[in-house]
């Protein structure tokens, strides 16, 4: 919350005395659920255990939080927890992960392709302090940078640094090395930088920061960029002024360094040297390349000599059969014991470098000490120099050569020999070698390797490997017994080094064969550890990320302390806990539960709907308080479809409906309604911390879980399509989806809340919601749907669905009337459109049905009860009641007559939709009240409206003398560049009232603009609401705060609280009205709000 983003709706005259009300509006991000863009190297963890990922062009920060359990529960949990110490299962809550912070890049696309960010790397720094004559006086400007790569070839770096006014505050501030800005940037001379065009693979670096003499931060960068065109340095250079506070970036030059098709690169450093490791993604004998820089280049301004920038080959090394997809560097692991190693203050000391193949293979190369080039090795030491000295400084013209000779003789090197050495000079200017030796290669995955990692803080090498066989393993080389007198232990014998196995699978096995990525995993494409080494971090291909957590001892092992410390990986049990899910495809629309909005469904393009709830969870600070928050998780998959899915509405109401049903349209031709299974109306009482009958009652009605088959598109309930799905999911149920079967509300023994949480595998096969009819009766995809569940409060309403369709004609534009419970069409809505209705609203007494679309008609359906085998009729007609495309209508939540409007026009439009008294005279008068256009302004003219919704509840406010009161309705606006605005429209729309008391007429004004890094970074689809409940009836709500919902096709759901208060303004004495940041810092002094 930031009073940038605090706006006041003031009714008052300014020659009054007395004091009026206005209205404030504080907005604040709470929940932004996307899944991760489908890149290998789009993820990586922060230094605070938080978590950045990429999900199209959208950076989430996600953080860790503990589910609480509920009171009444606690003795529940304890005696569980007994039960699980005896068989050494850790028993604290497992955090849950959520992201309510986003950064979003102010880049554009260069093309009109679709872009996505493909690449993420966390910049280390090449030294350790700055050069300065004071250091003591210096502090750093930044604690973080982070390289940001896109599909089109744009790169950009965000910094984690102070705030200018409070400098105790963190923010993330982006530069852009190159690509094309929205507008013009005062960090950046030249708007638009010429750069390759091109979906750039991975992308590391370092940086450098030192003192200038003018007393300014100088921070100096060196990103490598990998692509199909081969690997590209960029040298970027800021410079910060300390006492203005003023930044000055610039890209200093860019180069290439070779031409070979690149999967991957990684940046270490060797001595004084950096060395960088590049795989390549050639049809054929791929090769790891190596590549030297000397440090003191990067940020020495005075060197002249261009061969003393560029980076040096050095030479590769081959095995792989297919593209080197992953590196990583280990230099914790160097042998001891080697008599030959040249012990010098300083010098490199060894290490492993870690290779996976798109060949299913993983080889370890190790970096032995390095040595003088002058000194002779002995035989003794193991390794046998085979006289060669690959590429030292040689130059490209007989790089090819030599690389034709290296296959030729790659078979005839023996086991231990260098395959290459790598030349350079030390600090102090002694030319020094490293020898590179193969030191084992790994078998064990079936497809292709997508990334290797070492384990941090571990006594033993221990490597993770993520592959597309759906699979991830640890590897450690296995040990040997040698006996010894008085006793045995366990030792590694020296010399080549033993064999390495995978000691520990996570994964899944489990899905539908032939599925959709909603419904069974394809494949791992990054895996990562933890900081300690205790969680490991799975990202799938679908972009879901999963998370295993393991505890620090099994209390089963029996073996002695230096047994237990070198088995230790190998006796771990790794339990997998909530991820991060959500759409990996544009989400085009949202619903929520009707009664008490108790949960949220949306659908998308990657032919799935989800289920979103509130969860309270706790965080806990560095003094080890716990602070309550509510955050939002899936916990349900209703629908896993064949076809995309376009629209979605809740119906269950517990009137016309039972409790927890919704329809569905996709690109097909019917309208599938679903009801909840007992397993997740289990699930849903437990997190709302209540086992209530009353939501059972008609249990009878329903079945424990859906099947989906192998080659349908419906959600069965039948335990036949279950054999299709196959014998994982039958014969290894999940035991948390057994016990939410068997728990009833009598039920002592409850576990915390996070073992119910489903992980992955359950969402997309055991959440299912079973289909229990289709509406028939379109001839083209569904686009929209529409209820009166939420709108029509009458308790002899019958529920009713209103759908449309794509059209080209009259007969196509028809709309549908359906009663889902009883399977009917109740009426076909003609003579109406030309052309597709794009939106479909009711009228809060179900009285009125408006719809809009593509030909620019407002149409306005009226309801007739005592008319047989008719339920609506045309009542009124508005040609070009917009210049553009319709998107969006909606019918305010607390007065059915009025109704509001958005066009790609740029333009809102309030109408009051009015019916004739006469009871003979059924003519509906429609009137234009209000045309107002976004506050933000692009570089169109007026940016387009894709989506409103009005708010469940009004602000009312008085003007200067008390003696009027004036209602107000808050309306959201989503726009095509994904912002999001507030506004307060007035509703005394009477001659009379519509005016203020000094002539001036009232207007709709903005309330809330949302951050710009809170909100969306593509069309916003639609907005919606959350129902206003008693805080008697649900314990997550706060009445003085609601909650607006919005999906876009950046493929996120975002949900913002808005706290909408009236408070008094303050007046000076003179009777002058003051600004209104003076008057809000006031309020915050003299008021509660």
């Amino acid at each position: 919350m930031t009073d940038d983003a605090t706006k006041t709706f003031a009714n008052s005259s300014s020659s009054s005395s007395f004091s009026s009300s206005f209205v404030t509006c504080n907005s604040e991000l709470e929940f932004h659920g996307a899944a991760a863009s489908s890149s290998p190297h789009s993820i990586l963890r922060l230094d605070d255990d938080s978590i950045l990922y990429a999900s199209n062009c959208i950076l989430n920060i996600a953080i860790p939080r503990v589910p609480l359990a509920k009171k009444e529960k606690e003795k529940g949990r304890k005696e569980q927890g007994k039960e699980n110490e005896d068989v050494g299962v850790a028993t604290t809550p497992a955090a849950v992960y959520v992201v309510k912070q986003t950064l979003r890049t102010m880049t554009v696309p260069s093309t009109d392709w679709k872009r996505s960010i493909t690449a993420l790397a966390l910049l280390s720094p090449v030294s350790d302090a700055f050069r300065s004559k004071d250091p003591v006086s210096v502090s750093l400007p930044c604690k973080k940078y982070v390289a940001c790569a896109f599909s089109d070839g744009s790169i950009t770096l965000w910094a984690m640094s102070k705030d200018t006014a409070t400098t105790k505050v963190w923010k993330w501030r982006e530069y852009i090395v190159c690509g094309t800005t929205t507008t013009p940037s005062d960090d950046n001379d030249d708007e638009n930088i010429q750069y390759d065009k091109v979906s750039i693979a991975d992308i590391d670096g370092v940086y450098s920061e030192h003192i200038s003499h003018e007393n300014e931060f100088v921070i100096q960068f060196q990103l490598l960029t990998a692509s199909s065109r081969g690997v590209t340095c960029h040298h970027y250079t800021t410079i910060i002024s300390d006492s203005e506070s003023e930044t000055t970036s610039f890209l200093t030059r860019s180069f290439s360094i070779t031409n070979h098709p690149t999967c991957t690169l990684k940046i270490c450093t060797l001595d004084n040297q950096l060395i960088l490791g590049i795989g390549t993604a050639l049809p054929r004998n791929n090769r790891v390349h190596f590549y030297t820089l000397d440090i003191s280049t990067i940020s020495r301004m005075d060197v002249k000599e261009e061969k003393d920038r560029c980076w040096k080959h050095q030479g590769g090394v081959m095995g792989h059969l297919d593209w080197i997809s992953c590196l990583d560097w280990n230099f914790d692991c160097a042998k001891e014991g080697s008599e030959n190693v040249v012990d010098t203050s300083g010098e490199f000391q060894g290490g492993v470098l870690a290779s996976g193949s798109q060949d299913a293979r993983i080889r370890l190369w190790r970096f032995h000490p390095s040595i003088p080039c002058g000194t002779v090795e002995s035989e003794e030491g193991g390794l046998m120099d085979n006289g060669k000295t690959s590429g030292g400084f040689n130059d490209s013209s007989s790089q090819k050569e030599e690389e034709e000779e290296e296959e030729e003789e790659e078979d005839l090197l023996e086991e231990g020999e260098a395959r290459m050495y790598i030349y350079y000079q030390n600090k102090d200017g002694v030319l020094m070698k490293c020898a590179i030796t193969l030191e084992a290669l790994l078998i064990g995955h079936e497809e292709g390797v997508t990334a290797v990692q070492w384990r941090p803080n571990s006594n033993k090498p221990c490597l993770l490997s993520s592959s597309m066989d759906r699979s991830i393993l640890i590897w450690m080389e296995e040990e040997t017994e040698e006996g010894e007198e008085g006793g045995s232990s366990l030792v590694t014998s020296e010399g080549l080094g033993n064999v390495w196995v995978p000691i520990t699978r996570v994964g899944t096995a489990g899905g539908i064969l032939g599925g959709s990525i909603g419904s069974s995993l394809l494949g791992f494409i990054n895996a990562l550890w933890s900081d300690n080494g205790r969680q490991i971090v799975g990202h799938g291909f679908g972009g879901a990320i999963y998370f295993w957590s393991t505890s620090e001892q099994d209390p089963s092992c029996t073996s002695s302390l230096a047994e237990q410390r070198i088995q230790s990986s190998s006796l771990e049990r790794w339990r997998a806990t909530p991820g991060i899910t959500g759409h990996f495809r544009e989400c085009c629309d949202i619903s929520w539960e009707v009664t008490h909005g108790m949960y949220l469904l949306s659908v998308g393009m990657d032919q799935t709907c989800r289920l979103w709830m509130p969860i309270l969870t706790t965080s806990f600070d560095e003094c080890g308080s716990g602070q309550k928050h509510r955050i939002w998780k899936e916990i349900g998959r209703p629908q896993v479809h064949g076809y995309d899915l376009n629209s979605v509405v809740c119906i269950g109401d517990a009137k016309g409906e039972l409790l927890h049903r919704f329809v569905s349209g996709a690109d097909e031709k019917e309208i599938r309604a679903f009801d909840a299974p007992i397993q997740t109306m289990r699930l849903i009482d437990i997190i709302r911390g209540q086992l209530e009958e009353k939501t059972i009652l008609d249990k009878d009605q329903r079945v424990d879980r859906a099947f989906i088959p192998s080659l349908g598109l419906s959600n069965r309930a039948n335990i036949a399509d279950a054999m299709e799905e196959g014998t994982d999911n039958v014969v290894e149920s999940d035991p948390t989806m057994t016990d939410l079967t068997s728990l009833d509300s009598k039920s002592k023994s409850i576990k915390s809340l996070d073992h119910y949480l489903p992980t992955e595998r359950d969402l997309g096969v055991l959440s299912l919601w079973p289909e229990v009819r289709k509406l028939y009766g379109h001839l083209t995809e569904i686009v929209c749907l529409a209820s009166t569940a939420r709108r029509c409060s009458t308790s002899n309403s019958e529920n009713l669905v209103a759908s449309s369709c794509k059209a080209r004609d009259v007969e196509n534009a028809a709309i549908r009337v359906w009663n889902a419970d009883q399977n009917i069409c109740l009426d076909v809505l003609k003579d109406g459109h030309k052309s597709t209705v794009a939106s479909l609203t009711f009228s809060i007494n179900g009285k009125f049905l408006a719809s809009a679309g593509k030909d620019r008609r407002l149409c306005i359906w009226k309801k007739y009860d005592d008319v047989k085998n008719k339920v609506f009729d045309l009542a009124a007609v508005v040609e070009s009641a917009h210049k553009r495309i319709i998107w969006s209508l909606d019918f305010c939540s607390t007065r059915p007559s009025i109704l509001a409007s958005g066009s790609r026009d740029g333009s809102v439009k309030i109408w009051e939709v009015s019916a004739n008294s006469e009871e003979l005279d059924q003519t509906v008068q429609v009137k234009e009240i209000f045309r107002f256009e976004p506050a933000c302004k692009g570089t169109k003219k007026a940016e387009p409206v894709t989506a409103l919704a009005f708010a469940p509840k009004e602000i009312s406010t008085n003007d200067a003398h008390g003696s009027h009161t004036y209602h107000n309705a808050i309306i959201a606006i989503g726009m095509e560049s994904g912002l999001i605005e507030v506004w307060a429209v007035p509703l005394d729309v009477c001659v009379e009232q519509i005016r203020r008391g000094d002539g001036t007429p009232r207007k709709p004004l903005t309330l809330c603009s949302i951050p710009f890094h809170d909100c969306h970074i593509g069309m916003v689809k639609k907005l919606a609401w959350r129902p206003v409940v008693h805080q008697d009836q649900d314990q997550d709500q706060d009445v003085d705060v609601l909650t607006l919902a919005s999906c876009s096709t950046d493929h996120g759901i975002r949900l913002y609280s808005m706290k909408l208060s009236s408070c008094y303004q303050l007046k000076d004495r003179g009777g002058a009205r003051r600004s209104n940041s003076s008057i809000v810092d006031e309020l915050h002094d003299n008021f509660s709000y």
